[in-house]
């Protein structure tokens, strides 16, 4: 498997139609010691477009963060946009009354994915309509036009057993779903085959900015060696405090 930037592959490809140019950071008069390119780190020489295939298992899809949460966000424009029959009415358009939380990857077959998440509505009178355990079953695709990955065909499934059978009925949503492509990433293909999301694109690579990471790094560093401080009032005749092993604990007059 392939593990890159909170995204998990069971394979993946890459190759580079215009080839790749790679200098090495060389220290300099003018180039501060402190600069990780002063110490020789390899650096793209320019921006370079790559083509790419990848192919994500269904346990890759609940171990990458990113795909994970990418899953997520497309459930809740899904379920926020096109009601499906089984509940009668359109969901709330304002995204704050309603929250989805997705929990597993159930299965990838027969083109399909299948997601199970649980969810809260808030309706217009304040109450609160609680969904566990929702089953969507959904198709997978990209829009070049839009430049959007996109949920179609999607359906909110029930499962009904009995006298040794088990049926499942689909209720279709009255609309589908989709989230726009980050810049500089394209998508030719993506769909659901034997078993496996795969995805057939391009991107541009751009060379990193080691100067910036640096800055970051040590912003990081300094917020956790200095916390902020914050005030706060306390009720001090309610504080009690553990006081050490062999010590015995007194009071002091009132006005010190």
């Amino acid at each position: 498997s392939v593990v890159a930037g909170g995204v998990r592959a069971s394979s993946a490809e890459l190759s580079f139609p215009e080839g790749v140019s790679v200098v090495l950071g060389t220290p300099t008069s003018s180039q501060p010691a402190a600069q990780p390119a002063a110490f020789g780190l390899p650096n793209l020489a320019r921006r370079t477009p790559a083509d790419f295939a990848v192919r994500f298992s269904q346990d890759d899809l609940s171990r990458s963060p990113v795909l994970f949460a990418s899953l997520e966000a497309l459930l809740q424009e899904l379920l926020r946009s096109g009601a499906s029959a089984a509940i009668g009415s359109v969901l709330p358009q304002d995204t704050a009354a309603l929250r989805i939380t997705l929990r597993e990857v159930e299965s990838l077959r027969d083109g399909r994915i299948t997601l199970v998440a649980d969810g809260t509505s808030t309706r217009a009178d304040g109450s609160l309509v609680s969904l566990q355990g929702l089953r969507v079953r959904t198709a997978v695709g990209v829009s070049r036009v839009e430049r959007m990955v996109v949920l179609s065909r999607s359906e909110l499934l029930s499962t009904f057993e009995g006298l040794g059978a088990r049926l499942e009925v689909g209720l279709p949503f009255l609309r589908g779903a989709g989230i726009p492509l980050p810049a500089g990433l394209t998508l030719e293909q993506l769909a659901v085959l034997d078993g496996a999301v795969t995805a057939r694109g391009s991107v541009t690579l751009e060379p990193l900015d080691y100067s910036a990471l640096l800055e970051q790094a040590q912003q990081i560093q300094a917020d956790f060696a200095a916390p902020a401080a914050t005030s706060a009032t306390v009720d001090t005749e309610g504080v009690v405090e553990e006081q050490p092993a062999g010590t015995s604990q007194g009071s002091l007059p009132r006005g010190v």
